[in-house]
């Protein structure tokens, strides 16, 4: 078929063949089945049927037909410049929190938490996965192509309130997009919904990073903040037992430090291999939705 061809098909579709295509159903589920079925792990993106993890090379924004490890690799492919990489501990809780078999809702308000053990499966693995992909992986890569700074974090903070039926920091916790205001210092939003458990504290937290992210700005590298008091944020190095991430957390949690733990593809199959949350057919769909075959293999083993 010709481009040509090949646009008046897929223009000619409905949504429900669309939907059917990818191994969706276009009806929307019964919400008694939402609330009894726990529903599959999040995954933002991976070799999951919803969302394809490749990147469009087309020969003018992008190089074409290059993936980003493989584009990042060579410096003479890509724009070498200092970078700050960084995810939050519980990215994938924004997206599962408001699923009915996690939570009961009043007038779409979450109320009240259930399935908390399903909660945590449906949402670790995310968030790993997330880190992974966004930050470790890239890290590793971008350390070995360029001689300029490479620096990671990981916010952690997750001093919310808890209500007398529901807990947010568990619900909630270090979610996607929460670090924003931090960043921003516009911690008044958090303030006035009443979330905050400790307005001192994440002041506190909130300064450090915007002194991080300022030194950064000027300098290509946070260090120590613009007024050189805060802890030394060095850059990644692929050196296993060297300091390479930032955690950033108030004081109320394990406060702002470097670490040297690292999550990679390889880290998390092993974990999940032997995560006893999932029997053997779960964990195996789980993987095959992360990893290519021959990570995925590890968990599954090659004839599944």
């Amino acid at each position: 078929m010709s481009d040509e061809q090949i646009e008046g098909f897929l223009r000619a579709q409905s949504a429900q063949s669309v939907f059917l295509a990818q191994g969706l159903d276009s009806e929307p589920p019964d919400v008694a089945d939402e609330e009894s079925v726990a529903p599959d792990p999040f995954l933002l993106w991976g070799a999951t049927d919803l969302l394809s993890p490749t990147l469009f090379g087309d020969g003018y924004v992008l190089p074409e037909n290059a993936q980003i490890r493989e584009l990042l690799s060579d410096p003479e492919r890509y724009n070498v410049t200092p970078v700050v990489l960084g995810s939050n501990r519980d990215e994938a809780k924004l997206f599962m929190m408001m699923d009915p078999h996690f939570t009961h809702r009043v007038f779409g308000v979450p109320v009240l938490t259930k399935n908390e053990d399903d909660y945590a499966v449906a949402t670790d693995y995310g968030s790993l996965f997330w880190k992974a992909d966004a930050v470790d992986e890239l890290a590793m890569v971008l350390t070995k192509s360029q001689d300029v700074g490479v620096y990671a974090y990981r916010f952690d903070w997750d001093d919310l309130r808890s209500f007398i039926t529901l807990n947010l920091r568990d619900l909630i916790g270090a979610a996607h997009a929460l670090e924003l205001p931090f960043v921003f210092g516009n911690l008044e939003l958090l303030d006035t919904a009443l979330v905050l458990s400790d307005y001192e504290s994440a002041r506190e937290l909130s300064d450090r990073m915007m002194s991080y992210w300022a030194e950064f700005a000027y300098s290509d590298s946070p260090g120590r903040g613009r007024q050189g008091d805060l802890v030394d944020w060095t850059a990644w190095t692929n050196d296993s037992s060297s300091p390479k991430l930032m955690l950033l957390d108030s004081s109320l949690g394990s406060g702002t430090r470097m670490v040297s733990a690292m999550t990679t593809y390889e880290s998390i199959a092993e974990r999940l291999a032997e995560d006893d949350r999932f029997d053997e057919e779960s964990g195996c769909r789980l993987a095959r939705r992360m990893f290519d075959n021959g990570l995925s293999d590890r968990v599954c083993g090659p004839d599944k």
